[in-house]
Parts: C-alpha cells; structure tokens; sequence
C-alpha cells in the first residue's frame, strides 16, 4: 500500500513537472497590427491553437482604439515597441521602424535561427524588400510578383461596382456607366423602391470617409474611370482630372437633389455592414472582400438579393477600368522589433505560417478536422461551410481560417490547393478579374518627415477636407469656386514638388521592376 502511494505521488509530482515545462516552455508575444477593425482572437480557435502547438508561441494581439496614424505614432514615440507590429505597406511609418534601427532585419534571424525562411519566401519579393544595406525588414501578406500576371494566375483586384441583382434586374439592367444613365438609374431606383424589407432604400454605398477622402471617391473611381497614373512620362494627380472632376458634379448634383443622403458621409463600416446584411442598398462602390461576410449571408439566404458586379462609372472614351490588383507591394507588411527579447521564436513563428502547412492552416484550417483531402481535392467541412455562411463572427471564434490571420497570406501558394471560390463571392472575383492590372511601378512609400512626405500628408489633408464639400456644394459654381481654391492651395503646399519626386520614384521602382525581369 505504502509502496502504491509512493509511486502515485511520483507520477502526480511527474505530471506537475511536465505541465508546468509545457508552460514555460510557450513564448508570449505581442502582435501589434495597425489596423482597428481587426477583432480575431488567438488561443480560442482551432487555427490559433494548432499554431500555438506547433510553434510553442502564444500571441496577444493590440489594435489601434482610435485613429491608427496618432496610434502607431504614439507607439514608435513609446519606451517599447510591441514584438511584432503589421502596418499597410504604404504608411510612412514603414520608412520610420527601418531607418531609425527599430527592427530586426529578417535575413540575419533566418540565417541564424530559421534557414527555412528562405524555402517559403518569394525570391521576387525579397529582391524588392531588401533595402540598400541588403538586408530585408519586413516580409508582406499577398505580395504578387509582376511575373504572376504575365502567366495569368492573378488575384482580382479588390474593386468593385455592385448592385442588388433582383432591384437591377427589376429596372431593366439599365447602362449605368454614363452620368446620365447613372444619376437616372438611381433616381429610378428611389422611386420605385422606397422601401427594401422594411427599410429606405439607400441609393448608394461607399467606404467610410476618412482625413484622406476615402477609398470609394479616391482610388477606386479613379480606377473604374481609367484614369493613369502618369501622363507622358510624368506623374499625373486624378483629383483634377477633366474625367474625374465630370463624375464628381454628377455625384454632387445627387446629394443635392436629395437622391443621396448626407448619411453617405456620416457611416463608419459598421453601420455600412448592418445595412448591407439588410440589403438597403442599391447599389455601392466597394471592395468585394469588404462585404464578404454579408454577400455570403444575403446569398445563401436569397440569391436574388444579393450583390452582383456590372459595369458602371467609365470615362467618356467609354474605356475599360483598370482596376488595381494587389502588386509585388502586396497588402501589409510585418516586422520583429529590436524589443522583442525572443526573436528566435518570433522569425520561426514567420517562417511556419509562410510554409505551406501554414498556409493550409490558416485558409482551410485543420486537415480532417475542418477539411478533407479526397481524389485530389480539398473538401471543406460542410459544418464549418454553413458556420462561415450564416455565422461569420461564430466562425472566426470557433474556426478562424480563411484567413482570418492573413499576415503572411501566400495566394500564388494558396492557388495550388485547388479550393473552389466561395459561390457568393465567385461573379464578384471574375468581374474584377477582367479589368485587374498592375500598378506596381506606382506604389510608393514616402518617408516620415521628409520634405515630400510632410507635402504629401498636407495635400492628401487637404484633399480629405475638400471631397465632401465639394459633394455638398449647392451649386456647380460652388463647386468650381471650392476646387480652385483646393488647386491653389495645393500649389502653395508643394503640389509641382511633390509630383517631381513622385515622378522620379516611379521611375526607380520602373528600373528596379526591369532588373527583376533581367534577372530570371
């Protein structure tokens, strides 16, 4: 008996031991990402947790609680920067983290601590990251190199001109892609269907305005118009583009008639949400990855009421877009900060989740668990398929792949799983698709607190102040009277100044494209 309690004793001290190792032996790190809507859990979901399990590390992630520029600059000016941080690749405090020594450069923790690295990293991607001193700083989600789209396995670009498919088809699929037939259409659309399930019919939806304008009224009108990005040689601005500025006036004389409301200016992506799930919009300017969540659930729950993608909105040449698709730039990029006291485990941490296990995990999640492998083919979980379809939020929390945690998201990767698209999202995808281009040469970063990045900030301000008032104004010569005034302004900033940098960084990234290409 004596003996049996000896031994029973052993084994619980034994056990304790091995658990409290399991403990110690997991690293925390914090996971900075600079972006305020993101809202995933870490350690709660089978993705995270099998990630953990693999890695020994746990996470704990921070977002910005309000602005995300005052956010991440009050954490560069704090005493300790998170271990790792994601920004978009073409925010200013990119140049900032490199330039002033804050992160560790990739290269030197993979050769020391993950020679793996390099297995799963894009050689084009790494070229065009590796900074003058040779080293790489940070590695991106979704980079596409331009060899991708002379093979033709693109990625659609993200811009979208939707309308609510059973209200367009009940006016007759008009042409919306003139002033005339645009501004008619949705007057029509107004009259006839002033309510939609019990709620005003919204004209249009945009993106939320920001101090920059927003997306909706920026790139992707400029894109749906195609509208270049320079003009014999030299950078050219689309904000007073003849094209641009026709369009603009049409919008204007929208609100003015009380077609569009003020609301348009007014909601954040949580009220464009919590109106798209109830299907009040006729139609929006958008990004397709955006409304994914609610395209699925008004999809499946009608297919007739949900979005579909037609042309609409081009120049008066009657041009195809050219809409721009995610280039070698990709979409975010991440860095391992000189604070992070364990870097090893931070560098194997990216290297897992660039590996193709990784890339399955976080799209398809936990083979045999949320999918299955059969005559070649991945099978999805048919309960997770209904969980994502009708409970995005319940899907994150429980499953959380389709990249929840795109952080390193490979599509050239992910593209050799064989995953049929989603049937929701799939006329959206192969109507961008067709007028998806490369706008690589044109994406630059500008550094913090130089001279054209604070003349860049300025004008961008500026331009984010004069939008909507421009698409107030009461009258068509107020609006003239308020772009003249924003031109002159502009002028007076740096506007000549700024378009000569620009003009001479497209030419570096056009000249660092064309070494790529020699290069293979």
């Amino acid at each position: 008996m004596r003996k049996k309690l000896i031994i029973t004793i052993m084994l619980l001290i034994l056990t304790g031991c091995s658990q409290e190792k399991q403990e110690n032996d997991i690293t925390q790190l914090d996971w900075f990402v600079n972006f305020s809507w993101f809202s995933a859990p870490w350690g709660e979901n089978n993705v995270t947790k099998e990630i953990t399990d693999k890695t020994d590390v746990n996470i704990s992630f921070s977002v910005p609680a309000g602005d995300e520029n005052d956010t991440i600059n009050n954490i560069l000016n704090s005493d300790r920067l998170p271990d790792l941080i994601t920004l978009g690749w073409w925010q200013p405090q990119v140049n900032t983290l490199i330039e002033n020594d804050l992160v560790y450069s990739l290269n030197e923790l993979a050769d020391k601590y993950s020679p793996e690295f390099y297995d799963y990293a894009n050689k084009d991607t790494i070229f065009w990251y590796t900074q003058d001193d040779g080293n790489l700083y940070c590695y991106p989600s979704a980079s596409v190199p331009p060899e991708t789209y002379e093979n033709g396995a693109l990625t659609p670009s993200n811009a979208v001109f939707v309308v609510r498919k059973d209200l367009y088809e009940a006016l007759g699929c008009p042409d919306m892609t003139t002033p005339e037939g645009f501004s008619n259409t949705l007057r029509l659309a107004k009259e006839k269907f002033p309510e939609v399930n019990g709620y005003p019919l919204i004209p249009i939806g945009v993106d939320e305005f920001n101090n920059y304008g927003g997306g909706s009224f920026n790139e992707r009108l400029r894109d749906l118009l195609a509208i270049p990005h320079e003009k014999n040689g030299y950078a050219w601005d689309y904000t007073t583009d003849p094209e641009y500025i026709t369009w603009l006036k049409t919008f204007r004389e929208l609100v003015n008639d009380g077609t569009i409301s003020a609301d348009l200016f007014l909601d954040k992506r949580q009220q464009v949400s919590e109106k798209l799930l109830r299907g009040q919009y006729f139609c929006l300017l958008y990004q397709w990855s955006d409304l994914e969540n609610e395209q699925r659930q008004l999809y499946y729950n009608n297919p007739d009421s949900a979005y579909i993608a037609v042309d609409a909105i081009r120049n008066s040449n009657g041009d195809n877009p050219t809409l721009s698709g995610v280039g070698i730039n990709g979409w975010t990029v991440t860095f391992i900060s000189k604070d992070c006291e364990n870097p090893k485990k931070a560098i194997e941490l990216m290297t897992y989740l660039m590996s193709e296990q990784g890339q399955k995990l976080t799209l398809l999640g936990i083979k045999n668990k949320d999918y299955t492998i059969e005559n070649n083919k991945i099978k999805i979980n048919e309960e997770n398929k209904e969980l994502l379809k009708n409970n995005p939020s319940e899907y994150i929390a429980k499953i959380g792949a389709n990249n929840t945690y795109w952080f390193f998201e490979n599509d050239i990767i992910q593209s050799e799983f064989n995953v049929e698209p989603d049937e929701s999202l799939k006329q959206m995808q192969n109507w961008a698709l067709n007028y998806t281009v490369d706008v690589s040469p044109y994406e630059i970063v500008s550094p913090l607190n130089s001279e054209f990045a604070t003349i860049n900030d300025k004008i961008k301000t500026l331009w984010g102040e004069t939008l909507p008032r421009l698409l107030m104004a009461e009258t068509e010569n107020e609006f003239d009277t308020l772009l003249n005034d924003y031109i002159k302004k502009r002028d007076e900033i740096g506007f000549n100044i700024l378009q000569q940098e620009k003009t001479r960084l497209y030419q570096i990234n056009k000249s660092k494209l064309e070494e790529l290409k020699n290069e293979k």
